[in-house]
């Protein structure tokens, strides 16, 4: 998609790490020099027993869709 002399590219991401970690990650992504964008994003705890459920960091799961723009060559 072209955007006033942006092309628009568009990724799927997926992630896995304890929350602090993801959250670092977005925070970098979205105040990058670069224009990235986060859109559609999903958090998911994948504790599958009782331990993981009560641990204070336990490893997440993190969807989104990473939007850039980059300049139209002339």
């Amino acid at each position: 998609a072209s955007e006033e002399g942006f092309v628009r590219i568009a990724l799927r991401v997926r992630l896995r790490g304890v929350l602090p970690s993801l959250l670092r990650s977005i925070y970098d992504i979205e105040t990058n020099n670069v224009h990235m964008f986060l859109d559609n994003l999903s958090l998911r705890n994948n504790a599958t027993n009782l331990r993981q459920r009560q641990a204070l960091i336990r490893p997440m799961e993190a969807e989104f869709d990473l939007i850039a723009y980059m300049p139209e060559e002339s």
